[in-house]
């Protein structure tokens, strides 16, 4: 008997947060002009994964939006962004 192998679908970034995804891939970072919007759960990378609510009960979360609003404008949001979509998939993707 051959067993059943249920294959998720692993979300993209742009999938997951298509506002952010098309702001950085044209900027290649986070504008001055909006980098305000990052630090409110409305206006957020992990607020819009969330679609916009801020009720989201994971510590995990909260973590990955405090350290969006720490990092540099211009540094690279590669691999903060890969270890986001991977907890995101893993953690609320059901």
């Amino acid at each position: 008997m051959s067993e059943l192998v249920q294959i998720k679908k692993q979300l993209t970034f742009e999938q997951l947060c298509p506002k952010w995804a098309k702001i950085i891939k044209q900027c290649g970072c986070i504008p001055i002009s909006i980098f305000s919007g990052i630090y409110n759960y409305r206006c957020c990378i992990v607020g819009e994964a969330h679609d916009w609510n801020n009720n989201y009960e994971c510590d995990l979360c909260y973590s990955f939006a405090d350290r969006f609003t720490r990092i540099s404008l211009r540094a690279s949001h590669d691999v903060l962004i890969d270890e986001f979509v991977e907890h995101f998939n893993e953690c609320h993707c059901h």
